[in-house]
């Protein structure tokens, strides 16, 4: 399974086959692809609204509803309406009756990131939008890992690498909460600082440098890097696996053999070669 998620996880060579085209190839569900490439736990639109119901405990499902057509998601009010609510009902009590249904909003807004278009529709602020895109926040790995390597590393000797990536933004943070002789611990300790650097350097906007950007530069291994990007499911092949056994417990290697053949990926049929 290892080797499999690992050369079907990610497309390789540019138009490759992989998962996605696997779950092509048995018939799986949208639905249930939307399950393999997100996980409902880590569901960035499953945490905003259970922030928006911390705000305000009475929000309504008539509010959602409006919230939704708003960013013209008309497919997914017709999802709760048919969990027939009444008029008066609050999205607490819509999570707690109907749970698969509000798991599938949910994925469905993950997968076409809409979101933070929802928050913001239903009001809420974008400075807590922004801390839900970062909470799988790369720069605040970072932060983790430059600590504990150097500790003693100074907030001048940061300011001074992101004076060379032209980071005036992020310098202008640390300026506002730290001394130049504070060090990465003080960093660390400072949770409106930590959050506010996060978010300016966890967004990879194309011709601007970013957390990894500042990794590198101050000594984290190219290694430690590539682990740190968040993902959604750890495998979204092994997900996809796990499903089409359940649905065909007797589902010979066989024919799984003639899907990857059909996809054209000759290269994971030899590699599965050693163990089958």
């Amino acid at each position: 399974m290892d080797e499999l998620a690992g050369q079907l996880d990610q497309p390789g060579y540019p138009r490759a086959s992989y998962w996605v085209h696997l779950a092509s190839e048995f018939q799986v569900p949208e639905e249930v692809i939307m399950k393999c490439q997100h996980s409902f736990e880590s569901s960035p639109s499953k945490h905003m609204l259970e922030c928006k119901e911390g705000f305000d405990t009475n929000f309504s499902v008539q509010a959602l509803k409006k919230g939704l057509r708003a960013i013209s998601r008309n497919d997914l009010v017709q999802k709760v309406d048919s969990c027939r609510l009444p008029t008066s009902a609050t999205l607490r009590e819509f999570r707690e009756r109907h749970p698969t249904i509000f798991e599938s909003i949910c994925l469905q807004m993950d997968h076409h990131n809409n979101w933070k278009a929802l928050g913001l529709s239903i009001s809420i602020p974008d400075e807590t939008l922004q801390q839900i895109a970062t909470s799988t926040s790369c720069a605040k790995t970072v932060f983790d890992i430059i600590e504990k390597k150097n500790p003693r590393l100074t907030v001048k000797e940061m300011r001074d690498v992101l004076k060379e990536m032209l980071r005036e933004d992020v310098c202008k943070v640390l300026e506002k909460y730290l001394l130049d002789s504070h060090t990465a611990v003080n960093l660390r300790e400072n949770i409106n600082c930590s959050e506010e650097v996060a978010i300016l350097l966890d967004k990879e906007t194309p011709g601007m440098k970013n957390w990894l950007h500042f990794a590198r530069k101050l000594g984290v291994s190219k290694e430690d890097c590539d682990n740190l990007k968040p993902k959604g499911n750890p495998s979204p092949t092994k997900a996809l696996v796990e499903h089409i056994v359940q649905v065909d417990p007797g589902l010979k290697v066989k024919t799984f053999i003639e899907a990857l053949m059909k996809m054209q990926r000759i290269d994971v049929v030899n590699a599965l070669g050693k163990f089958i």
